[in-house]
């Protein structure tokens, strides 16, 4: 029989356990298996040995099922991590089990401060006892007292896991009676309330929890009143409760005597009292025990004592508890209205003595949850995700790690719910002897280093087990390291997720096994890049930038599958009459000699390289060394026209104007180029001569007239050349435009509109391509005259008068228009010419 404060205790475990990440909506096996290592792990410690045989006997499932399904689920998601125990039997080892370690105990008995899913030695054995009870295969060992079967301990099979969880939380939820409170709220066409209520309870679906709830009532361990009476309202009641707490299914009618016969009460059966069913109820119960699912306004006295001891043992030893559930008959106006209510017979009017006082004033159904556990009157029911957290989660955190003050919670205790009324001689008490968080437990986000969040979250359990500061600072650098050398490769912003999925990649090859040293793993094969080929992206043969197989990679593994077969096809060619093993033997030590002779020519190549690297290291920093000193002497060389020292070889003013120069001849030639034909090179020449003076006056004037008005030098060389640079502009527009209008290029656009105008049919792009030919045709024209140009410029080139012998040499050579070449005929063609004459 549990206490209210031991079964809200374990309630809230199991709570922070099912809404753990790592088993929230897993598998009910899992989560089963998951509450089993919980109850059977020692006190202070998160690891136990376990056999996976014994595990299944356990949740009422097969071995195979076990390794097959439960296993790899745990581990897959991190609720737990195993290690196979071995022992050795006659000299020979073999293997006697696992060694399990629930990943979400151990994260919180890391955080150090009280959490509900941290339960004591004494909570332990509670909450192991219970599942005895409930569903232990039972146990005969030899010499031993025998250990019986649980409720649940024969069934097996589909639903036996899901059975057995759906037992122990509504026993757990159950009141002293058996009942069990319903969920609020709508609920699915289809369902009823008792299976939301189980829903809730598992975290399933309703279809399962319907199945849940049709096996319970099978067994025979779950009544569900009222389940599938159209408009009958909804009662779940786990018989093995009431029974354990000496109550049976239908309650006994007790009445008071009638005011008429009170004299006469010493006379009347204690079994014959009658009394209205209000008052039975209160005589029969104490009002509800169970943490509420919801909002719950409990009483000012069950807030100051934490409810109703059992023993009496409270500050208000002595009285009655008088509160009642509320149900829709209370709201009757007569009480001959009202019907069977858990099994209490009501009589009609002709019951005498019960309907002659006043009516009892309807009060609110207590849970076991309140003011002594969060300070605040009311509090939200802990353990289900969709509800409100605590009230008080913000205050039963603090800096050095106490306990919350002024909360008592153990029988007598004269705390109150406001602040106002802490007692000083109860607050020592009170933060020596914190009671467990019963909220759901607090994630792990906040304990992670700020920036690294992202990046930690896969191995946020294994950071957790690092608790020296040290350790974790040394963690902290090396993974701002690799963040930034990865964001080198992938961009800044992908490289917190290509981490972090390394980081979970590498955990997950771990196969469930425990990670022995969280520093030195991380630090060694967490976080270290391992590249399976030359490619700077590739890591466990996935490239970190597009997140696909490494192609080169594929290409190795390609070449050294082609190296087996190749192994192989001559093992089978050169030795046909081998075995199988023998054959296979022959290959795998060939293949080893053929890796082992590539591996040292690869070494000799890459010896060779290093050396010819080393060489080329040489050359280059001779070559660096040579362009130093070349630049050094040319910094050092005088302008080559004024003559200045370390010009450089030419000052800037210098340089400014041979810049003003080139431009001013290039706009002569075009100005000269489109002044008229270029066929006679002396009018040419003449030409490009005028514009070349016209130019450089213009130039001139403006040098003059910046040397009157006192510029520097270099401005007023900096100003030719900007003026030159712009006459070019100007004079290559021109002749663009004048180029533009002539005949040449409005022949050339007029083909090309016909030619487009045929081809595509639409005049606005004809006219495009018409007008890009015309643009083309003018720049053709201005290079070729501007070729013309700079040949008139061009000094004729005087030809070398050698001797006669080179004269005729070359003369021969000349070809002659009117020459006539006479094939000669071959040899053999010659005898046949002759035989035949």
């Amino acid at each position: 029989m549990l206490r209210p404060k031991m079964r809200q205790r374990l309630s809230s475990a199991l709570d922070a356990l099912l809404s753990d990440r790592a088993v929230y909506q897993r598998p009910l096996a899992e989560v089963l298996g998951a509450t089993v290592l919980l109850a059977k792990s020692p006190a202070g410690e998160s690891r136990l040995e376990l056999r996976a045989g014994e595990l299944a006997r356990w949740l009422g499932v097969s071995k195979s099922y076990i390794d097959h399904r439960v296993l790899p689920g745990l581990r897959a998601s991190g609720a737990v991590a195993t290690e196979v125990v071995t022992k050795t039997v006659d000299g020979v080892r073999r293997v006697d089990g696992l060694r399990w370690e629930l990943l979400p105990l151990t994260a919180a008995q890391a955080r150090g401060n009280p959490q509900a899913l941290v339960l004591k030695k004494r909570e332990l054995a509670v909450l192991l006892a219970l599942c005895e009870a409930l569903f232990a295969p039972g146990w005969a060992p030899v010499g031993k007292r025998e250990t019986p079967a649980g409720l649940l301990g024969a069934r097996r099979g589909r639903g036996a896991a899901a059975e057995r969880l759906a037992l122990l939380r509504l026993v757990l939820a159950a009141r002293s009676d058996g009942r069990v409170r319903l969920v609020g709220g709508a609920v699915a066409a289809g369902w009823d309330r008792a299976d939301a209520t189980v829903a809730r309870m598992l975290g399933c679906s309703a279809a399962e929890a319907a199945r849940v709830v049709d096996g319970l009532i099978q067994q025979g361990l779950l009544e569900v009143r009222g389940r599938g009476v159209p408009g009958a309202r909804i009662r779940m009641v786990v018989p093995a409760v009431a029974a354990a707490h000496g109550r049976s299914a239908v309650a006994e009618l007790r009445v008071v005597p009638d005011p008429a016969e009170v004299e006469q009460a010493e006379d009347v059966a204690p079994d014959q009292v009658r009394v209205c069913v209000h008052c039975a109820s209160g005589l029969d119960e104490a009002g509800p025990e169970e943490p509420g699912e919801g909002w719950v306004q409990e009483g000012f006295f069950a807030v100051v004592d934490g409810g109703w001891d059992d023993e009496g043992d409270s500050a208000l030893r002595g009285q009655e508890a008088t509160e009642v559930p509320r149900t829709d008959s209370e709201n009757a106006s007569d009480l001959g209205e009202c019907e069977d209510q858990e099994g209490i017979e009501v009589f009609g009017a002709e019951t005498g003595g019960a309907l002659l006082h006043a009516h009892h004033a309807p009060v609110v159904t207590h849970g076991g949850s309140g003011a002594a556990s969060s300070c605040f009157s009311g509090e939200a029911a802990s353990g289900f995700p969709p509800l409100p957290e605590r009230a008080d989660g913000r205050e039963t955190e603090s800096g050095s790690g106490s306990g919350r003050i002024g909360v008592v919670d153990e029988p007598g205790g004269r705390g109150g719910p406001l602040r106002g009324e802490q007692q000083p001689d109860r607050a020592g008490e009170c933060q020596t002897a914190p009671e467990p968080v019963v909220a759901r437990p607090v994630p792990m986000r906040w304990s992670l280093p700020r920036g690294l969040e992202r990046v930690l979250d896969p191995v946020r359990l294994e950071w957790a087990r690092i608790r020296h500061a040290g350790g974790r600072t040394r963690v902290r650098v090396a993974l701002q390291a690799e963040l930034r050398r990865v964001a080198e490769i992938v961009g800044s912003e992908q490289a917190p997720v290509v981490l972090a999925e390394r980081l979970e990649r590498r955990l997950a090859a771990q196969h469930g096994e425990r990670v022995r040293e969280p520093i030195g793993w991380l630090l060694a094969r967490g976080l270290p890049q391992r590249a399976e080929c030359y490619a700077t992206a590739c890591d466990d043969q996935v490239r970190m930038d597009t997140g696909l197989v490494c192609p080169s990679c594929e290409l190795l593994i390609g070449d050294r599958r082609a190296l087996r077969h190749q192994v192989a096809r001559a093992v089978a060619a050169e030795l046909p009459r081998l075995t199988p093993a023998e054959a296979r033997a022959e290959v795998e030590r060939r293949l080893s000699r053929e890796v082992a002779q590539r591996a040292a020519r690869d070494a000799v190549r890459r010896e060779q390289a290093a050396v010819e690297r080393a060489r080329r290291e040489v050359v280059w920093a001779q070559q660096r060394e040579e362009l130093e000193s070349a630049k050094t002497a040319l910094a050092a060389r005088p302008c080559e026209e004024c003559g200045v020292p370390e010009a450089g070889g030419l000052c800037l003013v210098c340089s400014q104007n041979r810049t003003a120069r080139a431009a001013v001849e290039q706009a002569a030639q075009v100005a000269a180029a489109v002044s008229g034909p270029g066929q006679d090179l002396g009018v040419v020449a003449e030409r490009l001569a005028a514009c070349r003076v016209r130019l450089e006056d213009e130039v001139g004037r403006l040098a003059r007239r910046l040397r009157r008005e006192g510029m520097p030098e270099a401005a007023e060389a900096w100003e030719a050349r900007t003026l030159a640079e712009q006459l070019l502009r100007q004079e290559r527009a021109r002749a663009m435009d004048a180029l533009l209008a002539s005949e040449e290029a409005r022949a050339e656009a007029e083909r090309v509109f016909a030619v487009e105008r045929a081809r595509r049919g639409g005049e606005e792009q004809a006219r495009a391509a018409a007008e890009e030919a015309r643009q083309r045709c003018a720049e053709l024209l201005l290079a070729q005259r501007l070729g013309h140009i700079r040949v008139a410029e061009r000094p004729p080139a005087s030809e070398e008068v050698g001797g006669w012998r080179q004269r005729l040499a070359a003369l021969a050579a000349r070809p002659l228009h009117d020459e006539i070449r006479v094939p000669q005929p071959a040899a053999g063609g010659c005898r046949e010419a002759v035989s035949a004459a």
